[in-house]
């Protein structure tokens, strides 16, 4: 849908930050990081993916003008 769509960078964008955002707190909390290879495996970031194609999807199927 993103290649479809030419948004792969939104895609990229939020998987970056996403990570991002999990390293920050798992450094600032002081745990261990196999909590971070948990998180990739957790099907959270599989949902989040999800919601970002869809609201891909929504966007590219809307017609001209609309948000």
């Amino acid at each position: 849908v993103a290649q479809r769509a030419r948004r792969a960078d939104v895609a990229w964008a939020f998987l970056a930050a996403y990570l991002g955002l999990v390293a920050l707190r798992i450094a600032v909390l002081g745990q261990p990081w196999t909590i971070f290879v948990h998180q990739l495996a957790s099907g959270g970031l599989l949902l989040m993916a999800g919601f970002v194609l869809v609201q891909i999807a929504r966007r590219v199927g809307a017609g001209r003008g609309q948000p």
